[in-house]
Formats: structure tokens, C-alpha cells, sequence
């Protein structure tokens, strides 16, 4: 079943080659994470974040608001984008 309460955040093509280091921020910022394929929406127990990846395009789901906020600004504003989905 589907959480709800999921905080994520997409980015297209264009910011690609950056997933690694998005990857390597979360797991050195956030905590325990990775790749999930079953189910996105649903986080293993002892994720506070996962990340998924379709046609180029790449999402980041959070437990927290804390934790989406940290990455929203480090990721997202901090590069001067001014779109999130």
C-alpha cells in the first residue's frame, strides 16, 4: 500500500548526469536509501529515501518533510532552477 504522506520530487533529462551525486548527497546527508524497482511509492521500513529512474527521468521520494526540504534546497534551488514537480 502506497504512503501518501511521500514527499518526492522529479527531475528530467536534463539534470541526468547529476543523479549520482544527488544519490551519493542522500545517502551522506539522509541516511540509510537506494534504488527501489518493485513499488516506488512504498519505502522499505529502514529507508528515508529511495530513487527511481524512467526514461531519463529521475525521482526522488523522502519519509520526511526534513529531509525533502534539505534536498529541495540543495538540489533544486540552491542550482537556480525554479520548477520543482
Amino acid at each position: 500500500m502506497a504512503d501518501t504522506s511521500m514527499y518526492k520530487i522529479t527531475f528530467g533529462r536534463d539534470r541526468y548526469h547529476q543523479h549520482r551525486d544527488m544519490e551519493d548527497w542522500c545517502r551522506q546527508h539522509l541516511g540509510e536509501g537506494g534504488w527501489h524497482t518493485v513499488n516506488p511509492d512504498d519505502l522499505r521500513e529502514e529507508a528515508n529515501w529511495s530513487i527511481d529512474q524512467m526514461f531519463g527521468n529521475t525521482t526522488f521520494r523522502f519519509k520526511n518533510a526534513r529531509d525533502y526540504s534539505k534536498f529541495v534546497v540543495k538540489w533544486e534551488w540552491a542550482n537556480g532552477q525554479d520548477s520543482i514537480s
